[in-house]
């Protein structure tokens, strides 16, 4: 696992004419003053990041470094995903409450969590493209596989046993 390599596909530094900052043979990338710093929120969001995908916490986390860095003037948000988890919406609204700098959303897509976060957190939000970007879809979606009728011809009988406290449970389905 490189933590670095994971950072960068992350958070990234563009200079005042919009080039993007590389880092030094140390590792340490010198960042200019009135630079923008581009946080990128691809794929579906998680309330905590592993080795495999970021995290609500690692995208608050580069937010915050852009917050708190005096040469960086404003945020650049990249969105396009899916969604994600509810639980994760509370990291976003802490982050919300000590936001002091500008953020642009550049969206391609935002649905559900994402279009919560560019909502929330962005000044102003601008569509990436003008042929396929997608805005909306908030709420939850379910889906699953009905077998009663090839668990019924196998001969197996699925049996269900709820609390008496419990009448409502699972009645849509």
């Amino acid at each position: 696992f490189n933590k670095e390599a994971k950072e960068t596909s992350l958070f990234g530094v563009l200079d005042s004419s919009g080039k993007v900052l590389r880092s030094n043979d140390d590792g340490v990338v010198n960042v200019p003053k009135n630079s923008i710093a581009q946080v990128n929120v691809q794929g579906e969001i998680i309330k905590y990041g592993d080795y495999c995908i970021y995290g609500a916490d690692d995208i608050v986390e580069a937010l915050d470094r852009a917050q708190d860095n005096p040469n960086i003037d404003a945020t650049i948000l990249r969105l396009e995903g899916p969604g994600g988890s509810v639980p994760a919406i509370d990291m976003f609204r802490e982050f919300r409450r000590r936001k002091t700098k500008p953020i642009v959303g550049l969206v391609s897509q935002a649905l559900s969590l994402h279009y919560w976060i560019a909502v929330l957190l962005c000044d102003y939000i601008i569509s990436d493209g003008d042929v396929s970007p997608m805005f909306g879809s908030i709420g939850v979606k379910c889906s699953y596989l009905d077998r009663k009728k090839q668990l019924e011809m196998l001969g197996i009988e699925q049996i269900d046993i709820n609390a008496p406290e419990s009448e409502h449970k699972n009645l849509p389905f």
